[in-house]
């Protein structure tokens, strides 16, 4: 009597890249290697640990390092799951070689594990929408910060900060510190005093325009051009954009809580202008 014969499924080369692609280890999955698919899909997850715990990402050139090291490793591990499956002529599908199986595995590594692990990073982007403080950060430029930063230093006078909005919430803003705790701050004809002594302010730039925000106020304009003496409190920094005429800032708001800060801006990654990518913001 004549056994049964198990049907077969040749595997796809083709397919098992394209999975590869969407996510690391589901190629060698399709291909019939779960062990294997699961050491693929371990060595991503710990590239990007590294990567996350170490400095590499804090520095443009670091950032280039870290992108060319994770898509040639997801080359690899395409390559690798196409000249499995390509040996797989013969092969008997398994209970895991099932497309519902295959969703399930994205789903649970990108939305569920993925996001903890990058929940680890110090590191977060964002994409400037003002021109307030142009011309160091330009509207349409994509930052990167480091959001840890401001967790264990205090900020100096100059840095560049991204902070959430006081007057609301969900509004992250970005300006530079002028004032710091303890000091009393003044604007007089758009010159800023520090202690009564004018402030050498390299960051500050200023315009024709007679207005704020493109709409006149005179209340506007004496705030942005003539403030009273402020003092600011402990615990708290006073916050201008460097576009001094443009800019809705501690002027207009008072100052800010340290604990506001959400990070420091790095390095511009992406921007409309070309031949600012890659530059450092201090």
């Amino acid at each position: 009597m004549e056994e049964p014969q198990t049907a077969t499924k040749p595997r796809k080369p083709w397919l098992a890249a394209l999975l590869a692609l969407i996510l690391s280890g589901l190629g060698q999955l399709y291909a019939g290697e779960p062990w294997r698919a699961l050491a693929v899909y371990l060595g991503s997850v710990a590239l990007l640990v590294g990567a996350i715990l170490s400095a590499l990402p804090r520095t443009f050139p670091g950032l280039i390092v870290f992108v060319l090291a994770e898509l040639s490793y997801r080359l690899w591990s395409m390559w690798d799951s196409a000249r499995i499956a390509r040996r797989k002529q013969d092969y008997v599908l398994e209970p895991f070689n099932r497309w519902y199986w295959y969703v399930a595995a994205v789903l649970v590594m990108n939305f569920l594990i993925g996001p903890r692990f990058n929940a680890l990073s110090p590191l977060d982007t964002v994409r400037v929408t003002s021109r307030s403080m142009e011309p160091a950060v330009l509207q349409g430029d994509h930052l990167c910060a480091d959001v840890a930063f401001y967790r264990s230093s205090r900020p100096s006078r100059g840095d560049l900060v991204l902070f959430v909005s006081p007057e609301d919430p969900k509004t992250q803003s970005l300006k530079r510190v002028i004032g710091l705790p303890g000091e009393r701050i003044e604007v007089r004809d758009k010159v800023v005093y520090i202690d009564g002594r004018r402030l050498e302010d390299p960051w500050g730039h200023y315009g024709q325009d007679q207005s704020v925000f493109g709409a006149p106020s005179s209340s506007g304009l004496r705030n942005r051009d003539n403030m009273a003496a402020v003092e600011i409190p402990g615990g708290h920094v006073f916050l201008i954009g460097d576009d001094r005429d443009n800019s809705y800032d501690s002027r207009f708001y008072g100052p800010v809580p340290l604990s506001s800060l959400r990070g420091r801006p790095l390095y511009v990654f992406w921007s409309p202008d070309r031949s600012r990518i890659g530059t450092s913001l201090r």
